[in-house]
């Protein structure tokens, strides 16, 4: 059984290569991502961060993470231990963030990207689906060459990330 634990998370749909329109998404809407190359990794990091050119084909992204409101109108639940309709979703195991993404495509009359017998995702659907690992850095780096979003300072890091002090390295 996967123990994987989502903090908050966003759905990704991609389809738009073929000029499809993006899915409607919730309240938060989706915005497009075009295509283009990054360097993913870190120098810095771990033996499998090595930088290295990526190429994304364009894809949507939730402009926000999925709320305890729009989790629990598609699901039927909130499994957040913080309640506030308003506020991410969390404590989701990804089984169920996968779950919701389905759902969320089938309430759009879209294929869903998942199969829930082999977790396998058919990214040809053009549905709901998470981002995967380079489209989340992608995203996350938003067009910045630096080491954060902000660039390389550090000091700066706390006008747009939330931590908890001190800063891991």
């Amino acid at each position: 059984m996967w123990r994987v634990v989502i903090v908050a998370f966003v759905c990704a749909a991609v389809g738009c290569g073929n000029n499809q329109p993006a899915p409607p998404a919730g309240d938060g809407g989706m915005i497009l991502i075009p295509t283009g190359s990054f360097t993913m990794g870190d120098s810095a990091g771990r033996p499998d961060e090595t930088p290295h050119t990526v190429t994304l084909s364009a894809y949507f992204l939730d402009k926000a993470p999925v709320t305890q409101e729009q989790f629990e109108k598609v699901m039927g639940v909130n499994p957040s231990k913080r309640k506030d309709p308003k506020c991410p979703a969390e404590r989701v195991q990804w089984t169920d963030a996968v779950r919701y993404c389905n759902k969320c495509s089938e309430l759009e009359g879209l294929t869903p990207s998942y199969d829930l017998n082999t977790w396998e995702c058919n990214f040809a659907a053009g549905s709901y689906r998470l981002p995967t690992e380079a489209e989340w850095e992608n995203a996350c780096r938003a067009g910045e060459t630096g080491k954060y979003c902000c660039g390389n300072d550090e000091k700066e890091l706390a006008r747009f990330a939330w931590f908890k002090p001190p800063f891991p390295r």
